[in-house]
């Protein structure tokens, strides 16, 4: 069992997209090689602004959108993630260390 020796705390949220590079995941796949460049290219992952936690009424239950040039293609809430924001970063920190301003992305 894993243990956390240092309290949890999120300071704050944000919002992103990740890109896949389709034309270099289809190739690297064709060649049954690893993938993993396809996510992990130069501006793969575009972040917002930070949102403080404390302008956050409830990370249960948050709801998200993302525009691109003014269309809506995203729009969410946490209340239907899979697991819960608090056991996420439990279970994360019980692997590595989180330090200030690390991002841990999941998935929509």
């Amino acid at each position: 069992m894993l243990t956390q020796s240092r309290p949890l705390r999120c300071s704050s949220s944000l919002r992103r997209i990740d890109y896949t590079n389709r034309s270099l995941q289809d190739a690297a796949k064709a060649q049954g090689l690893p993938w993993a460049a396809a996510k992990g290219f130069d501006t793969s992952c575009p972040v917002s602004a930070f949102i403080p936690a404390a302008a956050i009424k409830d990370h249960a239950n948050l709801r998200l959108t993302l525009k691109v040039n003014g269309q809506l293609k995203q729009d969410a809430s946490t209340s239907l993630m899979l697991t819960p924001i608090e056991p996420l970063i439990e279970h994360v920190s019980g692997v590595m260390t989180l330090e200030e301003g690390d991002l841990l992305l999941t998935g929509a």
